[in-house]
């Protein structure tokens, strides 16, 4: 799925306002030796100061995360991500969905700054930032909703 999320923004505003890590390296669209999955982006994260070796962040970006699709993609993430840290990003990620990445092992990452960042010798969490990003919703009007009904039948009577 192509997303036009600023993924690499997120995590270098997280990596500003925490100074734990930085980003050394960054690639977009890579596969895993599995293919199962075409991961979104591959980031280096180079913890600061030196608290553990440097890991590769496997990201899977959605724009909208349900507690539903998350239960189906975890594991798959999980089970694909090799040698790296499988991570998911999403605009906003919910606590529920968030202490589901934390058990099973996904770190995570959304726009409002909340993170589960867990690599060898390392771990940041952030969470109960407050949301600042509003996705923009796809409103689509029902031409028979209630207010909208009404309009309908007046035109029509």
């Amino acid at each position: 799925m192509e997303t036009d999320l600023p993924i690499f923004d997120w995590l270098t505003s997280i990596a500003r306002e925490n100074g734990t890590f930085h980003i050394s390296d960054s690639a977009r669209k890579v596969s895993t030796a599995s293919r199962s999955i075409r991961w979104d982006n591959c980031f280096t994260v180079v913890p600061t100061p030196p608290a553990g070796p440097r890991f590769d962040l496997l990201v899977e970006a959605k724009p909208r995360l349900s507690p539903q699709l998350a239960l189906e993609l975890l594991p798959r993430l999980r089970a694909n991500a090799g040698d790296a840290i499988p991570a998911l990003c999403c605009p906003i990620i919910s606590p529920r969905v968030a202490a589901m990445c934390r058990e099973a092992q996904v770190s995570y990452f959304d726009a409002d700054g909340n993170a589960y960042l867990r690599g060898p010798g390392f771990l940041l969490h952030v969470s109960g930032r407050p949301r600042q990003y509003h996705a923009e919703l796809e409103t689509t009007s029902d031409p028979f909703a209630t207010k909208s009904s009404r309009i309908i039948r007046v035109l029509l009577s």
